[in-house]
């Protein structure tokens, strides 16, 4: 079976505590790699690591500067485990450069509580809506198909918009299942939210992101080939913006929330 080019981006191997990674062209963005294959990759590293216990609770990376097309290491340390969750801090490393820092949690599964508290969007089935054209967009976006329901691509020439809550349902082009360096990674996808609140471009990058990983491995195998995503803005300032965002199932079930920093030259 051919790997995945998802697969390829994300491969690591090991030298003791480091793990050797390269970028890959067809997840380049508009400078540097895109961030959600870089988050993915950091997964990847941990979860395969041999010290690794459990499955991924959370993850936040921060971006020091972009990635510069090559090879990178990751310097991975297990700071702490205990018989629920296991604490890990990593390091980039390219060059003289440290460009992201990074800390992951892996949690094993207990409890019997499981609920949802903020209600699924009200969305028709991935088919009612056409997958958008990735024409002249980044490298990455293209291997997605995004069937925008609100807040796509096309609006950003409309003019400035009060409300930037982009709705979208996900899949990945070639068919790739889901898992949890895919979620991280999904949870990365949304444009800046100061594309749509200025109506135009920018110049803009993340600073750091935190994806929370609610599902378990059951409700990830039944995830099925599309994931909604949900993302809006909460406050723009000081050259900034956060984007808050959820992942659901199509049966209205969370797979992770995410928390970003964005910055924006406007």
């Amino acid at each position: 079976m051919t790997e995945s080019v998802f697969d390829q981006a994300i491969a690591v191997s090991f030298e003791g505590n480091r793990a050797h990674a390269s970028t890959h062209p067809k997840f380049h963005n508009m400078v540097g790699p895109f961030g959600g294959i870089t988050v993915a990759t950091i997964c990847n590293a941990v979860q395969t690591h041999p010290d690794a216990q459990g499955r991924l609770a959370a993850i936040t990376t921060n971006f020091t500067s972009p990635l510069s097309e090559g090879d990178y290491e990751l310097e991975l340390e297990c700071v702490r485990t205990n018989s629920s969750n296991q604490h890990w801090v990593v390091k980039g490393h390219q060059g003289e450069n440290t460009p992201l820092t990074a800390t992951v949690l892996l949690v094993a599964e207990r409890g019997e509580l499981r609920a949802n508290e903020i209600p699924f969007p009200s969305v028709g089935a991935p088919e009612e809506y056409a997958v958008a054209d990735g024409e002249e967009r980044p490298e990455w976006s293209n291997n997605y198909e995004l069937r925008f329901v609100e807040g796509g691509w096309e609006q950003i020439a409309e003019g400035p918009q009060d409300d930037t809550t982009s709705t979208y349902w996900l899949r990945h082009a070639d068919g790739r299942p889901w898992d949890y360096a895919a979620l991280v990674s999904s949870s990365d996808t949304f444009f800046p939210r100061s594309f749509l609140r200025a109506g135009q471009w920018l110049p803009a990058g993340t600073i750091t992101i935190t994806t929370y990983v609610s599902a378990d491995a059951h409700v990830l195998e039944s995830a099925g080939t599309d994931i909604l995503c949900s993302a809006r803005a909460q406050w723009f300032g000081s050259g900034l913006h956060d984007q808050t965002a959820q992942l659901w199932t199509q049966s209205g079930e969370v797979l992770a929330v995410s928390h970003q920093l964005v910055y924006s030259k406007l």
